[in-house]
């Protein structure tokens, strides 16, 4: 599904923005194109009728739009609903397709962490003490790729966090870009914090 499709769906609902989600400039032309196409691959019955798997949709989006905690991990969005659930979309960025499910928050935290194998590469370093690193001097300090990094986004009632979480020269770090630090902490520590912020 396109990002232009995903938010007809929640147009459906109250039309405000997903979270972590970037709303698609759409004109009116545009919209009755992406209803034409739902409607030919079968998400809606006519151009004023959900069919029964765009009904499914719909209360998907509902449920991540009501979800009190809201987790990005680079092209992956957790609408957090209790401790063993959540509703997952996913981006594509090659085929820019979007897709939603409901997914177990456990099964979930696993399969994130096995699919990032740098952070168990990274070697038993001792702790250090954080570093106070402005955003500007630490991008230019730190090369970060594909394969080095993992970036978290956490958005709830209490408020919000974002960090980075990286390996250089064999040694994991965690850079704070809310407070601006940098921490070199003990990998199982580290692992351990991770998985805590993962926890649903």
């Amino acid at each position: 599904m396109t990002l232009k499709e995903l938010y007809y769906f929640n147009g459906v609902l109250d039309g405000k923005d997903l979270e972590f989600i970037p709303r698609p400039q759409m004109s009116r032309v545009l919209a009755q194109s992406v209803k034409q196409g739902l409607t030919e691959q079968g998400w809606l019955k006519s151009a004023t009728e959900l069919s029964e798997k765009g009904l499914r949709l719909v209360r998907l989006i509902q449920r991540y739009k009501e979800a009190p905690k809201h987790i990005l991990v680079d092209n992956m969005v957790f609408g957090v609903l209790n401790n063993n659930e959540s509703i997952m979309i996913l981006h594509n960025p090659f085929y820019e397709e979007y897709t939603i499910q409901l997914v177990k928050g456990s099964d979930s935290t696993r399969e994130i962490l096995k699919d990032y194998t740098f952070l168990q590469e990274a070697e038993n370093a001792a702790a250090a003490e954080p570093v106070m690193i402005p955003k500007d001097q630490f991008e230019n300090t730190f090369e970060l790729n594909t394969n080095n990094h993992l970036r978290l986004q956490i958005r709830h009632e209490a408020g919000h966090s974002s960090e980075v979480y990286f390996l250089s020269q064999g040694i994991l770090y965690r850079y704070d870009y809310d407070n601006q630090i940098l921490c070199r902490e003990d990998k199982a520590e580290t692992l351990r914090g991770l998985t805590a912020r993962l926890a649903f």
